[in-house]
């Protein structure tokens, strides 16, 4: 039995391919001719079915070719723009795992990590990074998890880069700074703090971390 594999878009093509030598009496030997108008369906054929011949005409297709091309490049982008999230993710959490002072944000890890402070545990991210003229401005996102309003409170943001690795690392160009937050009146409660973390681009800016959480004067 010879196998013919026929791939095209056209209906009548594939029909008429199909009956003319299925059931002509041209062709001394047994033929079988399987048509199909589907890529995929002609690749499973041919590594299922494994025909002797396969026929196809392409040009019907450019437009699929052309979309398959856009998903998986597509696919490929989001593929990368994942596996740099989970290094990221896996260094804060290595590096808060090392911490005893604060709680550390990586840039591109997309990922909240929890404080125990003097006002209870905190959610903390990091959301809305952007350059500026001055560096990198980013909203640190700041969640209470009881059923208590969150009261005022100030706290220390630093920033810089990570030189090493995260067993054994230093910061380079670090800086910081005071920041006040406002007692909150919904529980739990949300507040966003504006930050200004000049000379370090969001490329360049290695690391934030929060720390001394200490609610606010009476």
């Amino acid at each position: 039995m010879f196998k013919i594999l026929l791939i095209d878009r056209c209906h009548f093509t594939r029909a008429g391919f199909e009956a003319w030598v299925n059931h002509s009496d041209l062709f001394s030997g047994h033929f079988v001719v399987t048509g199909v108008n589907n890529l995929f369906l002609a690749r499973e054929h041919i590594l299922q079915w494994k025909p002797a011949l396969v026929i196809a005409d392409l040009s019907g297709f450019r437009q699929e070719v052309r979309e398959m091309k856009q998903s998986v490049n597509t696919l490929n982008v989001a593929m990368d723009k994942l596996n740099k999230e989970t290094v990221k993710i896996t260094q804060q959490n290595a590096l808060n795992a090392k911490s005893s002072n604060g709680v550390y944000l990586l840039p591109g890890a997309n990922t909240p990590a929890r404080l125990n402070s003097q006002i209870g545990t905190l959610r903390m991210s990091l959301v809305n990074v952007a350059a500026n003229a001055d560096g990198t401005r980013a909203t640190l996102r700041i969640q209470g998890e009881s059923n208590d309003p969150l009261p005022a409170f100030s706290g220390t943001v630093e920033w810089g880069q990570i030189q090493g690795t995260t067993e054994s690392y230093q910061g380079v160009n670090v800086k910081n700074q005071l920041f006040p937050a406002p007692a909150s009146t919904l529980a739990p409660s949300d507040v966003d703090i504006p930050l200004q973390l000049s000379g370090l681009t969001p490329e360049q800016l290695g690391f934030i971390r929060i720390h001394d959480i200490q609610p606010a004067a009476q």
